[in-house]
Order: C-alpha cells, then sequence, then structure tokens
C-alpha cells in the first residue's frame, strides 16, 4: 500500500464522503473533524502509547 499525499488524501475523502454534506464549508469541516478523530485514534492505539503493558 502506497502512501498517499494530502492532496490525493482529501480527493479520496471528499469521493467517499463528499455527497454526504450539503456545502464545501461542511465538507471541509467534516474533513478536519475526520483528521482530529484520525490523530486521537492514532495516539489512543499506536504502540508507543503501550509502554507499560506486559
Amino acid at each position: 500500500m502506497s502512501i498517499m499525499d494530502a492532496a490525493e488524501h482529501w480527493r479520496a475523502w471528499l469521493d467517499r464522503y463528499g455527497d454526504d454534506y450539503a456545502t464545501d464549508e461542511e465538507r471541509r469541516a467534516a474533513y478536519r473533524d475526520f483528521k482530529a478523530n484520525l490523530a486521537e485514534l492514532t495516539d489512543v492505539f499506536s504502540a508507543d502509547d503501550d509502554r507499560g503493558n506486559p
């Protein structure tokens, strides 16, 4: 699997979820929320977060 750059990631997200929103402003806000949620989930489930577990 190749790593997407930011523009490719936005385009893929927009292709999949863009029709769920009526305006570009709503799409941009939803994408910001998606990115924030993804970052939080990545932090929570990262291997570095598991240091204290046996």
